[in-house]
């Protein structure tokens, strides 16, 4: 039984590990990850913890296993703390004047934007109609 509670504690903990990948790509933002599921998972870790230290017997492993679980799951939340405030500086920084962004500079949109062509219609055929999206490439076996 202890292998099975080890190897349940392992796929657990692996299982949390992805979402710090895709945190680290985007910057700190959390993507992907439904907020009710995470607070309730963190609370079943929470309260299982718990039920353990009230009981007569503490049984290690699973209380290892919890541990890990809620320290992974508040490391998911506090990253989407930190996140937000630093958005919140930003944005702050923005409408008070202050720094506009990160080695742009003030550049406007239609600086940045300089020489970039507008997409064009595909006509088709004698009618002259346009088909596809704006790009005109979803007739072609292709879509976006």
């Amino acid at each position: 039984m202890t292998i099975i509670g080890a190897i349940a504690a392992v796929l657990l903990t692996a299982g949390l590990i992805p979402p710090y990948f895709e945190i680290r790509k985007r910057r700190g933002r959390v993507v992907g990850i439904n907020w009710l599921f995470l607070s309730v998972d963190f609370s079943g870790a929470l309260f299982s913890l718990l039920s353990l230290v009230v009981d007569r017997h503490f049984d290690v492993l699973m209380g290892v296993m919890y541990c890990l679980c809620m320290a992974l799951e508040i490391g998911i939340f506090g990253c989407h703390v930190v996140w937000l405030l630093r958005r919140r500086l930003r944005k702050g920084r923005k409408e008070g004047g202050g720094e506009e962004s990160v080695g742009e500079g003030n550049v406007s949109c239609e600086e940045c934007c300089e020489g970039v062509r507008e997409p064009e219609k595909v006509v088709v055929g004698e009618t002259g109609r346009t088909e596809g999206n704006e790009w005109g490439i979803e007739g072609k076996g292709l879509s976006l």
